[in-house]
Formats: C-alpha cells, structure tokens, sequence
C-alpha cells in the first residue's frame, strides 16, 4: 500500500474497532510507504508481518516513512516529510488490570496513555 504527494488524512486500520484492522503480509515489498509531502495519514491497528524482498533478515520495514528504508529516530522528532518522519514511540510502562492493558508511552516529547479493553 502506498500513499504519495498530496496524500493527506487517510486512514489505514481502525482505532475504534479492531475488526476493521488489517493484516499485510508476505508482499516483496514493504507493507505501507508514505513518501513525498503526505501529512497526518494514520496507520493503526494493523498487523504488518513478514514483508520484504526476503523473509530472512534485513527485510524491508512495515512501515516506511519516505520510501528510502528505516527511518532512525531523533531527538525532539521536529522533522518534516511524509508523516512529519515521526519518531517510534518510546514504551514506559504496561500494566494489566482485570478486563484491561494500560500502555503508557512516549511519542515524541508528549506522554500518553492507551487502553485495550477485553471488549477489544
């Protein structure tokens, strides 16, 4: 799949429902790219897996920010191309609760929080 110049507020996946994830597996290629100026396209709640020229190591990543492979992180992530090259997001904690997973995580400077439900 791949969104380029002008691609703007797409979304791939679902936040609010977990039946409408995707799962992108075994292309040759890698899963999603976004290149080119493509700002605020969501990719979430999909499961990218075994994508690339080979399934053997280094194979490409799900994501590709720029069509040019993996995308390092970087400090304050004040970048600018496709998605604003942002950063991965940093796990801080997991916890399990009865019917609940509370992840809460770093993306770029901002903490945040997000809950899976067993509704999920």
């Amino acid at each position: 799949m791949r969104l380029s110049d002008g691609a703007t507020s797409n979304e791939i996946g679902s936040g609010a429902d977990a039946a409408a994830s995707n799962r992108i597996a075994y292309h040759t290629l890698t899963a999603v790219t976004i290149e080119g100026n493509s700002p605020y396209n969501r990719v979430r709640r999909n499961n990218l897996a075994d994508n690339g020229p080979s399934l053997l190591p280094p194979a490409a990543p799900g994501l590709d920010l720029g069509a040019d492979g993996i995308t390092p992180d970087d400090p304050g992530d004040g970048d600018s191309g496709p998605n604003s090259l942002q950063n991965r997001p940093l796990i801080g904690n997991i916890s399990a609760l009865i019917n609940q997973i509370r992840a809460r995580y770093l993306r770029g400077q901002q903490p945040r929080a997000h809950a899976i439900s067993a509704d999920d």
